[in-house]
């Protein structure tokens, strides 16, 4: 049905209210269970599952093609969908996979329709919520403004119940979602997701979706002409938690990378992470990269911010230092901003001890 789906809203459009009638019917009696799934995917099950095929099947009927955006879906078709949501158990959850990878498209087109049948499950931690969640996070789209509002508080409340989940791509999907509200305004110019919202967040949520967070805002910000470098710093100085409790070597490493890869920021970011910093052990640091083009080092740039770095995150004991960091030490004593520096002085006599 799903392969000639065009062909049941053409030439024989009228044998598909029987055939989906029977298939609803066969369909119930299934035993719907009612498991939470905590490492199998909601959507990989209802791509291949028969009400997923029926969605396919809906969405080719071709009076839901080039709606403008609030025109509201025909009464026959929002009945195919509501059909599917009438099912009970996993049956039901798969519909609502389907429909949250598509939450975005039909929230632009019937709102209200939308509303009516997501509100109700967006804040719901049961399944039938986590499998809405997990068609949304599947679809990896950032809503739009009036549905963001709508489901920023569950997507607050998600972080911090999932944000340690083995699912690492969903992890990384809402971390995006809140950094892009924190980075985004309201028609009243108020950000989507406020400054003490997002770090009530990284506080309270898992070591990963900090994790998650600091690599998203580092791909997002090291491009040269990123617009999101202009909110680096703010991010660290307003949002990013002072809590000791994150004052981790792990942390430690990504927040001194991230420094080291933000090219002319280095100095307002070294500044702002600086407090947060401990010594680490055994990490990487990309000393020799910290810019794109690969001509320069934040030796030559910033002398000073990284020496306050290195001086932070290198311990006592040089055998745990990052591969490399000898060049950088060297560079710093040919700059004359840091060459008389007791620091590296110190710095030195620790790596000859190595």
């Amino acid at each position: 049905m799903e392969a000639v789906g065009e062909r049941f809203f053409d030439n024989v459009e009228d044998a598909l209210p029987g055939l989906w009638g029977a298939l609803m019917a066969a369909l119930r009696p299934e035993d719907g269970g009612g498991r939470r799934r905590l490492h199998r995917s909601w959507a990989t099950e209802a791509l291949n599952a028969p009400v997923g095929m029926l969605f396919g099947l809906a969405m080719k009927d071709p009076a839901t093609k080039e709606l403008e955006a609030g025109a509201g879906f025909p009464s026959h078709w929002t009945t195919l969908l509501d059909d599917l949501l009438a099912l009970p158990g996993d049956l039901r959850r798969h519909a609502l996979v389907m429909l949250g990878y598509q939450v975005t498209w039909l929230f632009t087109i019937d709102q209200d329709w939308t509303e009516g049948w997501m509100l109700p499950l967006v804040d719901d931690a049961s399944p039938d919520g986590d499998a809405l969640w997990e068609g949304l996070l599947w679809a990896a789209r950032l809503p739009p403004r009036p549905l963001y509002v709508l489901i920023k508080n569950a997507l607050l409340e998600r972080a911090i119940r999932d944000g340690g989940s083995d699912r690492k791509d969903r992890t990384t999907i809402v971390a995006g979602f809140l950094l892009a509200g924190w980075g985004s305004t309201d028609d009243d110019d108020t950000p989507l997701v406020l400054d003490d919202e997002l770090r009530e967040t990284l506080i309270h949520a898992s070591d990963e979706f900090r994790r998650r967070s600091l690599w998203q805002l580092e791909r997002w910000c090291t491009e040269p002409e990123a617009p999101w470098r202009d909110k680096v710093g703010a991010f660290f100085e307003r949002v990013w938690p002072k809590q000791r409790a994150l004052h981790t070597p792990a942390m430690s490493r990504q927040l001194a990378n991230i420094a080291l890869m933000s090219g002319d920021l280095m100095p307002r970011v070294v500044a702002s992470i600086l407090p947060r910093l401990v010594p680490m052990r055994d990490a990487t640091l990309r000393l020799d990269t910290g810019n794109r083009t690969g001509e320069r080092t934040p030796a030559h740039d910033h002398p000073g911010p990284l020496l306050d770095l290195l001086w932070a995150v290198l311990g006592e004991d040089a055998s745990l230092w990052p591969y490399r960091v000898e060049h950088s030490l060297e560079a710093l004593a040919q700059a004359p901003e840091t060459a008389a520096d007791p620091r590296l002085s110190e710095l030195r006599r620790r790596l000859e001890l190595r």
